[in-house]
């Protein structure tokens, strides 16, 4: 899908924007199927409605930048801010399977720093 409101020689924000959004999805599908089946290292059932909120606001961050909204950088950047205590830096630190974790807190840190960075974008051309 092509940007009707790109500028020529400007990258169009809402691609990387919508594939972050993406892999954050994926990462809490991932999350809840490896809870409910009990595998370790996985989130514990406390924890699920909290995967079930992220799964919630990233798919309402998926369709609200897909439409192009003008709140999407809003939503997106609210959704990747609701990933932090799962996936966020501070999880190499405190997390007790840390090592096994490691690819799931690299690519959440780097896919919430993205949809931040395409947010800012799309906050400075206004939308």
């Amino acid at each position: 899908m092509t940007s009707t409101d790109a500028t020529p020689g400007r990258a169009d924000a809402h691609v990387p924007l919508t594939a972050a959004l993406a892999a954050l999805l994926a990462l809490s599908l991932f999350m809840a199927v490896a809870a409910l089946a009990g595998t370790v290292p996985s989130p514990p059932h406390d924890k699920l409605p909290f995967v079930a909120g992220n799964i919630a606001l990233v798919v309402a961050a998926l369709v609200v930048v897909r439409g192009r909204h003008r709140a999407a950088p809003w939503v997106a950047a609210f959704a990747a801010l609701s990933y932090l205590p799962s996936v966020g830096p501070h999880k190499i630190l405190t997390e007790v399977h840390a090592a096994a974790l490691t690819p799931v807190i690299a690519v959440g840190t780097v896919s919430i720093a993205v949809v931040w960075l395409c947010a800012l974008a799309l906050w400075r051309r206004g939308g």
